[in-house]
This record gives C-alpha cells, structure tokens and sequence, in this order.
C-alpha cells in the first residue's frame, strides 16, 4: 500500500516544538526575534538548528509567531 508523505512526516512539527514566552520543561533555550526582539525560549532542536545557521551566516533567522502572522498577512494583502 502507498502512503503520501505526510503521514510520514505528519508529526514534524510536534518534533520541532512551540515557542514560547516562558521556559517549560522542553523550552529551556533562548532566543530571540531578529524583527522585533521579543525573547522566547524554544526546545533544543530549534536552538541548535537557529545557531547552526546564525553561526554560518552571521544572521539571525529566528521569528517571534507575531511576526510570522503580520509578515503573513502583508503577503496576502498586496
């Protein structure tokens, strides 16, 4: 029987995790939003992955959910 793909990868995100604003007992890392800074603490998979890139780029990737939704809805609009 085939599958698509996504009932394989269908659970990626819980592996990657939420951020939040507070520290949890996944979320014990910090980082920060390159738009506007708001500090949130993410699981250990994101922070490595986050790191990885600002320690290759200089440049840090990482948004807040707030900024992730305005830079989302300027898409739709224009």
């Amino acid at each position: 029987m085939e599958r698509i793909r996504a009932y394989y990868e269908g659970d990626i995100e819980n592996k990657l995790g939420s951020p939040t604003k507070y520290k949890t007992d996944e979320n014990q890392n910090e980082l920060f939003c390159s738009i506007c800074g708001q500090k949130v603490f993410v699981n250990e998979l994101i922070f490595k992955d986050v790191t990885k890139i600002i320690e290759k780029t200089s440049e840090n990737p990482f948004l807040c959910e707030s900024c992730i939704d305005e830079y989302e809805d300027l898409a739709h609009s224009h």
